[in-house]
């Protein structure tokens, strides 16, 4: 029998997979070449089987159609292409159906002879492409205008005098605008005198000469004014300084001080000169006198009421001056001021009020402005270091507070996992040192246990309260396995 399985393995390894004539096989731990052959001689005993002998195999193959074979030699072969056709779209290719003659129902397809696809047919509004400047501007020429060139010739050209028009004088007339006062025109002139509106004044009317009543002006003439009167150029001026203006417009020397009302040109009580800047007050009809002494420097002429003659003094604000001084002023440009606030400037507003707040706070600055704030937390502590080794129980130290205030909080941190309690005493410098009788802790004593650090903000049974210069003792009550420790004490100053 000839080998059909050429690349038959001989002696496979044990779990081996191999292929022989397209099935894999795996090799077992039995007598492998024996398993082989035995496999080899079932393929090569298979018999060959004819097509006839297959029951129904030849209808079946004579039902189908060869590949080469078209669509045409399906039976019934226009339900076969329902069955398969795909609508087209706009996403799709497939089959289309055609309109009729100018639908356009969404899907369909235009026929070649479709109205619309013809250039005779009513175009889309487009009346502005043909305007001027338009995309496609129409342009007529006079010949194309019915009756232009007729009406042309009946114009004037604009180079024409108005004499050239028919009966000017008429079409003037006609034209004409009177002048106004918010428009140009024709005017009509005035007669001399004449204030009639709309009119103009002509060259030789009387009102333009300088012989006219001026207005009231006196005004004008006032000292400091833009026409002031220099009394040297009065008429009737006597040029000595003796003669004063009398009210019935003259110059005059006063009669001297008699008792019956002289005047201002009399002696004063008999004195026949004056200290230099001396106030003269009026006395009645007898003699003017002086006031006296100027006083003292910055003082005011302040009245002293009634008839009494005033004096130089110091001027009351709380009953010479009403209302609120305003910073300009030099006051503060409040009406009221809180209680023990302290002030602050502003510029040129009303001076700021900065309130005491909270006890114990101090002024701090923001770096712009004053407010009043709570004074920044402090520390005050101790270490105590065992050098290597546990540290012992008792005192371990004292530290002075220079400042007052209170104690908000204590924290403990360890170098080492250990247990320790202290206790704080505090006293006096002048009592110093504290002793077991000046504890402040109670039965809450800073403490660690089994850890490397604590604090605490509860302070039950504290006295908290420090005064400046305090001194405070640090006590170890009890410790194991720590060698260094921080105590730290958080006080808010007051």
């Amino acid at each position: 029998m000839p080998t059909i399985f050429p690349n038959l393995p001989v002696e496979p390894a044990p779990n081996e997979n191999f292929n022989v004539a397209g099935y894999s096989f795996v090799g077992t731990n039995g007598d492998r070449r024996t398993s082989l052959r035995a496999i080899a001689n079932t393929v090569q005993n298979i018999a060959i089987v004819p097509l006839a002998n297959v029951t129904g195999l030849q209808a079946a193959l004579d039902a189908k159609l060869a590949k080469a074979n078209n669509l045409s030699d399906v039976a019934n072969a226009a339900a076969a292409f329902n069955e398969i056709k795909q609508p087209a779209s706009n996403t799709v290719t497939g089959v289309v159906e055609l309109a009729d003659d100018g639908e356009s129902t969404a899907g369909l397809a235009v026929q070649a002879n479709d109205s619309r696809l013809s250039n005779s047919r009513t175009p889309t509004a487009h009346a502005a492409s043909h305007a001027a400047n338009g995309s496609d501007a129409v342009t007529l020429s006079i010949s194309q205008v019915t009756s232009l060139q007729a009406s042309l010739d009946a114009k004037l050209a604009k180079a024409n005098n108005l004499a050239d028009v028919a009966n000017a004088a008429a079409a003037f007339d006609a034209i004409k605008q009177n002048a106004s006062t918010s428009a140009t025109g024709v005017v009509q002139l005035a007669p001399s005198g004449n204030a009639q509106a709309g009119l103009v004044v002509q060259a030789n009317d009387a009102r333009l000469s300088d012989n006219r009543t001026p207005n009231a002006h006196a005004a004008s003439h006032a000292n400091g004014a833009s026409d002031a009167l220099n009394i040297l150029s009065l008429a009737g001026f006597l040029p000595n300084n003796t003669a004063f203006l009398c009210a019935n417009g003259t110059f005059a020397v006063p009669p001297t001080g008699n008792g019956n009302g002289g005047g201002g040109g009399g002696n004063v009580n008999a004195v026949a000169t004056l200290t230099a800047n001396q106030v003269v007050l009026g006395n009645g009809g007898t003699d003017v006198k002086p006031l006296g002494s100027h006083g003292t420097a910055g003082r005011a002429l302040v009245s002293a009421g009634g008839t009494l003659p005033p004096v130089f003094d110091l001027v009351n604000l709380a009953s010479a001056v009403t209302g609120v001084a305003n910073v300009a002023s030099g006051g503060t440009g409040n009406a009221t001021l809180t209680a023990n606030a302290l002030l602050a400037g502003n510029g040129t507003a009303n001076v700021r009020e900065i309130p005491p707040g909270t006890s114990g706070n101090i002024l701090k600055s923001n770096g712009t402005a004053w407010a009043s704030a709570a004074q920044t937390l402090r520390v005050l502590g101790l270490t105590l270091d065992g050098a290597g080794a546990n540290i012992n129980t008792g005192v371990k130290g004292y530290v002075r507070c220079p400042f007052a205030g209170t104690i908000t909080k204590w924290t403990l941190l360890s170098t080492n996992i250990g247990n320790v309690v202290v206790d704080l005493w505090r006293d006096t410098y002048a009592n110093f040192p504290p002793n077991v009788s000046d504890t402040i802790t109670a039965s809450a004593k800073p403490n660690l246990s089994s850890s490397n650090k604590a604090e605490a903000t509860t302070l039950t049974g504290w006295n908290t309260t420090v005064l400046a210069g305090d001194v405070f003792g640090f006590n170890v009550d009890s410790v194991a396995n720590i060698t260094r420790v921080i105590l730290e004490l958080e006080i808010q100053p007051s």
